[in-house]
C-alpha cells in the first residue's frame, strides 16, 4: 500500500499542540510579552526545540518577540522559516517583507510580496502593504490600484484612515503633488 507523501509545506502530523510540553514554553513566552519582558519571552520561546518549533504559531510569536526587541536581522531568519514551512499563509510573507522593511531594504520587501502577488491579491492587508512598497520603491503607477484593492476587500474607512497616517505613502503623495501622475 502506498503511503501518502505530505506536501512540502504541510505541517507535520503531530498530536495537538496543547498536549505537548512545548506548550508550557509557548504560554510562558506570551505571558512574558504581556508583562513587557521581551528577553524572557525570547528565552521561553527558544526552549521549543522539537518539531513544534516550526509550527506557525511558534514562529510567528518568535518573530513578534524579535521585532519588539529590535532584532531585525533575526526576524529575517525566522521569517524565512515562516515562508518555507507556511507558504500558504499570507502572514508569513507579510512578516518576511516587514523584516526587510525594518532594515530599510524596501526593494527586497517589494520583491517578497511581488513573488506571491497572485496568491494573495484578495487579502486586503496584503494589498495595502503592497501599495506601501510600491510607494517606497517609487512604482507610483500601481499604488492607487493596490489601495483600491485593499478598500474593496477590506473596510474602506479603515484603509483610508491607515493611508492618512502612514508615512510610507509620503513618496507617492509628493509624486501626486508634483503633477507627474497626469504625465503617465
Amino acid at each position: 500500500m502506498k503511503k501518502d507523501i505530505p506536501a512540502p509545506n504541510a505541517e507535520p502530523e503531530l498530536p495537538p499542540f496543547s498536549e505537548n510540553p512545548s506548550m508550557t514554553f509557548f504560554l510562558e513566552a506570551i505571558g512574558w510579552m504581556e508583562l513587557g519582558n521581551g528577553e524572557e519571552a525570547l528565552s521561553s520561546i527558544e526552549q521549543i526545540v522539537d518539531k513544534y518549533a516550526i509550527r506557525f504559531e511558534v514562529l510567528a510569536l518568535k518573530w513578534s518577540i524579535l521585532y519588539k526587541l529590535g532584532y531585525h536581522k533575526k526576524c529575517k531568519d525566522v521569517s524565512y522559516s515562516l515562508t518555507l514551512f507556511h507558504s500558504a499563509n499570507v502572514d508569513s510573507w507579510m512578516m518576511r517583507a516587514q523584516s526587510f522593511y525594518n532594515q530599510k531594504q524596501y526593494q527586497k520587501a517589494y520583491e517578497t510580496l511581488q513573488s506571491v502577488e497572485k496568491q494573495f491579491k484578495n487579502d486586503w492587508r496584503f494589498a495595502y502593504d503592497y501599495a506601501c512598497y510600491h510607494s517606497l520603491t517609487k512604482r507610483f503607477d500601481k499604488v492607487d490600484y493596490w489601495l483600491k484593492v485593499a478598500k474593496r476587500k477590506g473596510d474602506p474607512k479603515e484603509v483610508d484612515k491607515m493611508f492618512e497616517n502612514d508615512p510610507d505613502f509620503k513618496p507617492y503623495l509628493r509624486y501626486l503633488e508634483s503633477g507627474k501622475k497626469d504625465k503617465n
